[in-house]
């Protein structure tokens, strides 16, 4: 059997092979950007990717979030329909093949299109976390971290926890403990995190460069990889010996192409921005993917001159942020990094030169069930 997805005007349709309208066909192309009115898609054994894909590309429309003519239009309406495999008059696999790479494109245009507010002033920056409207999750638990402290004197100590992340755990988000992946980049051997998401019953994959430690398992379901993530193949410029790698090839080498990644950690102390970069650059498909990315972002100590300079962290990570909600990420928390030494005041505020986010990609989601 083959699960097809039919969204439709809200009269039934039912499954017709004919419905299935490919990018070169779909109404969004057209000038006045009409929502997509009838189709039907497949998810079949080349897996998620492309079924996720077919709609969200068919779906775009200029400044409004992939997916949301389809997900949340009024007059649309999804019903999941079983189909057997062999359906006469199907569309031929080799043709959705090279339909595949169409959509690819298809969504790496609409996320290098998609509007981008000017970050004329730094405060909208700080204030990210206020002024974005924020995913309201039921059952939002904070997971992993160790207690640390900061010694200020012979006798006083600022008390703070580090290396937790939070985690939704709402219907639709929460990972399956039965079938569920985790993809962990950064650790420096503190493994509160991925050691939880492992009894939880995750796969759960642990990445960083930095540890001089050879690839091993850690109990029955946490695998080491002696490999970081980066924006292009090779080895971190001030760490000869650590290797790093893209998003898209750490997924095929792992034989996780088209796999949903439950949640996505990268703590991964500055090199998330030109990582994140590429992925929006070549491959912003992989992100659509992830249930539920939580990253530190590391924009630096915030000066003057930074105003200027729009290559600066902060104005790439503001970039960052507004393409994730692009995608249809929504922005679950954001906080300070609570380790008291990246703390400074800014006009009157306290700001950090890293911050902790969470952003969910929440139902509807017609294949993610």
């Amino acid at each position: 059997m083959v699960l097809a997805t039919a969204i439709t005007k809200t009269e039934e349709v039912g499954w017709d092979p004919n419905h299935l309208i490919l990018p070169s066909q779909s109404s969004y192309l057209h000038q006045d950007n009409l929502a997509l009115r009838s189709t039907c898609y497949v998810l079949d054994h080349i897996g998620f990717i492309r079924s996720l894909l077919l709609v969200l590309t068919m779906s775009v429309s200029r400044g409004i979030t992939v997916g949301e003519h389809i997900f949340r239009s009024p007059g649309y309406s999804s019903q999941v329909v079983k189909t057997p495999s062999n359906v006469p008059g199907g569309q031929p696999m080799d043709a959705a093949e090279k339909n595949l790479e169409l959509v690819k494109e298809d969504i790496l245009k609409a996320v290098q299109t998609c509007p981008i507010p000017d970050l004329h002033d730094i405060q909208l920056g700080f204030d990210y976390g206020k002024n974005t409207k924020r995913y309201a999750c039921a059952n939002k638990t904070q997971v992993g971290g160790i207690k640390e402290r900061l010694r200020l004197s012979k006798h006083r100590f600022i008390p703070f926890l580090d290396g937790d992340k939070w985690i939704c755990y709402e219907p639709g988000l929460a990972p399956d403990p039965k079938d569920c992946l985790v993809y962990s980049f950064g650790i420096n051997n503190e493994w509160s995190f991925d050691d939880a998401m492992g009894k939880y019953g995750c796969q759960v994959y642990s990445f960083d460069p930095t540890m001089n430690r050879p690839n091993f398992k850690r109990g029955s379901n946490i695998y080491f990889k002696n490999l970081g993530l980066e924006g292009y193949n090779g080895t971190l410029h001030q760490r000869k010996q650590s290797k790093v790698d893209t998003l898209g090839n750490i997924m095929r080498m792992l034989g996780h192409e088209g796999r949903r990644i439950d949640y996505l950690k990268i703590d991964i102390e500055g090199s998330e921005v030109q990582a994140l970069e590429q992925v929006f650059s070549d491959a912003p498909h992989l992100l659509t993917q992830v249930s539920q990315l939580g990253m530190e972002v590391h924009p630096g100590k915030y000066r003057v001159d930074d105003k200027l300079n729009k290559t600066s962290n902060h104005y790439r990570v503001w970039r960052i942020y507004h393409r994730l909600e692009c995608l249809g990420f929504q922005l679950m928390h954001m906080g300070l990094n609570q380790y008291p030494g990246t703390q400074y005041k800014w006009n009157g505020t306290r700001q950090s030169c890293c911050y902790e986010l969470v952003w969910v990609m929440p139902p509807p989601r017609p294949l993610l069930t």
